[in-house]
């Protein structure tokens, strides 16, 4: 994740603790592969949601570029005050406030008289300070991001290099068995794949790419994967032989 988005987030910490509802984002974050299973069981061990929403943030915060945006699209369906109040932040809004006097503010604004039909709620964005847009000039071109394909396009070589760095054992265990978990694929069956014949990051590829195809099975999020698991190597690897394609 960026330093900008972990900023955001600590910036609205209280808020997001007293008033994230961690169950309903989390479908979300486990189908894009933010969550791993692991960490999914770990967040269910707490009691208290307040707890949950704590570890969530945590999680995040250590996770690859995509969990912040996709943690504010989850937001959007499910408490789109929240994902307003994180995007205002970044856009340069006031959010000094908790979370319980955010709620307050947004009750008294339904529940005022002159709160009407044609007189829509205020949202975070409205009754905090107001925020100065950029000019065109000062805002950032955009990145042109590498090249996405799906994984078993990518080169021969570099799938080989790929599998012969995560079948090794890794002293941290960040080796084709955490990739297997992070991916999302049953713990269960993990263990046929570690005594089959061949490659087993090659088999947990290939079952990965047969349970959500080709269009999910990418590069791009490999790259996520690889910087989650610390693995520089192997986003060289990627890197490199998609540079090649290109």
């Amino acid at each position: 994740m960026e330093r900008k988005h972990r900023k955001t987030l600590d910036r609205n910490r209280i808020a997001l603790v007293e008033g994230l509802k961690v169950d309903q984002v989390c479908p979300t974050l486990r189908k894009e592969h933010i969550l791993s299973e692991t960490e999914f069981k770990r967040l269910d061990e707490y009691v208290t949601n307040q707890k949950k929403a704590e570890e969530l943030l945590d999680v995040l915060k250590r996770s690859g570029p995509l969990a912040y945006q996709t943690f504010v699209d989850a937001l959007k369906v499910s408490q789109p005050y929240l994902a307003e109040l994180l995007i205002s932040t970044e856009q340069g809004g006031d959010f000094s406030r908790s979370g319980s006097e955010c709620s307050s503010a947004r009750s008294s604004q339904l529940s005022s008289p002159a709160n009407s039909l044609d007189q829509p709620p205020m949202w975070p964005s409205q009754y905090t300070s107001p925020i100065v847009s950029p000019t065109i000039h000062e805002l950032p071109l955009p990145e042109r991001g590498p090249k996405v394909v799906s994984v078993f396009e990518l080169p021969k070589e570099a799938l080989v290099h790929m599998y012969e760095l995560l079948d090794r054992d890794h002293p941290f265990g960040d080796d084709w068995r955490r990739l297997y978990e992070l991916i999302g694929l049953p713990l269960d069956q993990r263990k046929s794949l570690d005594t089959g014949v061949g490659s087993p990051t090659e088999r947990t590829l290939f079952t990965w790419q047969s349970r959500v195809g080709e269009k999910q099975a990418t590069t791009k999020v490999l790259l996520d994967l690889f910087l989650r698991m610390q693995r520089q190597d192997l986003l060289d690897v990627i890197n490199e032989a998609v540079r090649a394609m290109t």
